[in-house]
């Protein structure tokens, strides 16, 4: 996956979403301990879900979504509410 991303322009750290798709949830602990490894600091939202059977008998298959190119992040202070 980190060869994917940084061939479309990302990286690991763009990574915003993944979805992974078990052919066994007694893989889930183990999967846990992985993508821990890869996300270490940050973890991105995610859905996990056990699937009937994935393509070329993959226990795992794992889908993300990340920014590429630049991204400008605008943050906008205001006063607090003054709501009655």
């Amino acid at each position: 996956m980190k060869l994917v991303l940084e061939a479309g322009g990302a990286s690991l750290e763009s990574v915003l979403k993944t979805t992974i798709l078990l052919a066994r949830m007694e893989n889930f602990q183990v999967v846990n301990e992985v993508y821990a490894e890869y996300f270490p600091k940050y973890s991105p939202a995610r859905a996990t879900f056990q699937v009937a059977k994935l393509p070329k008998d993959a226990e795992v298959e794992i889908e993300a979504i990340a920014l590429s190119g630049d991204l400008i992040v605008t943050v906008a202070k205001s006063d607090p509410c003054k709501c009655t």
